[in-house]
């Protein structure tokens, strides 16, 4: 419930002290870490306009309308 690391306690208090020294150290190098925070710079430009969309979506539209034009001159509809 809410832990990312475990450790066991060993026998010798200066191994103890050594795991707890490195776990400290590593929370302080995590607590750093600041997510999210700055902008992300566009990399990539986006092969889809909107004016290919747009034709797409036209044509796809012709083709469910021939289609359904097909159904109903052949009965199927």
């Amino acid at each position: 419930m809410g832990t990312n690391h475990f450790i066991t306690k060993p026998e010798n208090p200066a191994e103890l002290e050594e795991r707890l020294r490195s776990l400290l150290k590593n929370l302080e190098e995590l607590s750093s870490i600041r997510r999210g925070v700055g902008k992300l710079d566009a990399t990539a430009v986006s092969a889809l306009n909107a004016s290919s969309d747009t034709v797409r979506k036209f044509y796809i539209w012709v083709g469910v309308i021939l289609a359904l034009g097909f159904a109903f001159y052949t009965g199927v509809l």
